[in-house]
């Protein structure tokens, strides 16, 4: 199975407030993600081309409510790049799911085919209401199976169809603009949820692990794989992960350290609560293992967890790194997020060493997994 390298696209460059140092402008990436962002169109362009450049394969766009249209900035993204494929975060509830399908076909065929779709339920009820979304949580579930049951058969309609559900009632949808990819864009999907997992396996291409170590996620994997064969399925697997590199072992756990003290001066004391006691069931399992201990398996740090909410990170040299990332491949996770700090051309150079490693080390394994099913 190919590796997918994926990068974060944000709408403008995040930059510390509480030091102008190129140390903390480094921590800083690892900080709790703003509440607020606005954009830069520069920022953007240069962001995507330069991950085309280092040879990534896709960039999310994520969302929040008080952040810029996410349909917009794929849109631009798209257009500034030529190969770079855009999975745009999709918040069920902003938008009917005939719209949202009709948003997502186009993209697809004014791009040649590279606009795919990570849908999210929202993580906490203060963002949902911002935007005058006060269905309950647990109900939330309920929608988005009708939601989701909707957006993929406006993708694929060949003739007019109706739908009457608990939440939505679609009379005479007409079929539109069809997407470039078949039989329709890649559909992601995350919850930590039991409930969301199975709503994974049920309609969903990909499932969006939590970061956690491997212990916790091979069963994670296991579960989902076992659900989605319930519902005659197969599912794919896409795992968030942080870096934090240097030329040895040492000098990157003493950065990891550093950075750990930098995010604990620049925490904001009004957000710590929401930090430390998330709504989401990820991020309470991400907190119970940070609590257990620092490290995890190879390199997984979780100690940037502890001071700003943010997923564990690989930390060591890119060989390192990379050796930890593929234990996961091994697994049958296919796509990786790639969130590293590139503030300086020492930190692209490491980038570039472990994008590389990554690649070789997955065709490898992959090679030798084709060798044995030959034999």
């Amino acid at each position: 199975m190919p590796i997918e390298l994926r990068g974060r696209l944000l709408p403008e460059n995040r930059r510390a407030t509480h030091d102008t140092s190129t140390q903390a402008n480094q921590a800083f990436y690892y900080g709790a993600s703003p509440i607020s962002l606005s954009v830069d169109p520069e920022y953007l362009v240069r962001t995507a081309r330069d991950y085309e450049a280092a040879g990534l394969d896709s960039a999310l766009i994520a969302q929040r409510s008080s952040w810029p249209d996410v349909w917009a900035r794929a849109s631009w993204a798209l257009a500034s790049t030529e190969r770079l494929r855009i999975v745009s975060a999709h918040r069920i509830g902003l938008q009917t799911p005939t719209s949202a399908a009709r948003a997502l076909a186009t993209i697809d065929r004014l791009s040649g085919g590279r606009a795919n779709l990570h849908v999210i339920l929202g993580s906490t009820d203060a963002d949902q209401r911002r935007d005058g979304d006060f269905v309950a949580k647990a109900d939330r579930y309920r929608r988005a199976a009708e939601y989701v049951e909707i957006l993929i058969r406006q993708l694929g309609a060949t003739e007019p169809f109706d739908y009457a559900g608990e939440f939505y009632q679609v009379e005479n949808a007409l079929p539109s603009v069809r997407p470039v990819q078949h039989p329709r864009p890649v559909l992601s999907f995350a919850s930590s949820a039991e409930i969301g997992q199975d709503l994974a396996a049920r309609f969903f291409d990909t499932y969006a692990l939590s970061a956690e170590p491997l212990a916790e996620t091979r069963k994670i994997v296991a579960h989902v794989r076992d659900r989605a064969h319930h519902y005659g399925r197969t599912i794919r697997f896409w795992r968030d992960a942080n870096f934090v590199l240097a030329d040895t072992e040492a000098a990157a756990h003493d950065k990891a350290r550093l950075y750990q003290q930098e995010l604990l001066r620049a925490v904001d004391p009004a957000r710590a609560s929401s930090l430390f006691s998330p709504e989401s069931i990820g991020g309470q399992r991400a907190r119970q293992i940070s609590d257990r201990t620092d490290w995890h398996d190879r390199a997984l740090y979780t100690g940037l967890t502890k001071v700003s909410g943010s997923g564990p990170a690989f930390v060591g040299t890119p060989a390192t790194a990379a050796a930890a990332v593929l234990d996961y491949y091994e697994l049958g996770i296919e796509t990786f997020s790639i969130g590293i700090t590139t503030e300086t051309e020492e930190d692209r150079e490491l980038r570039a060493e472990l994008l590389r490693l990554l690649r070789e080390g997955a065709a490898e394994r992959d090679r030798v997994h084709n060798q044995k099913e030959d034999a």
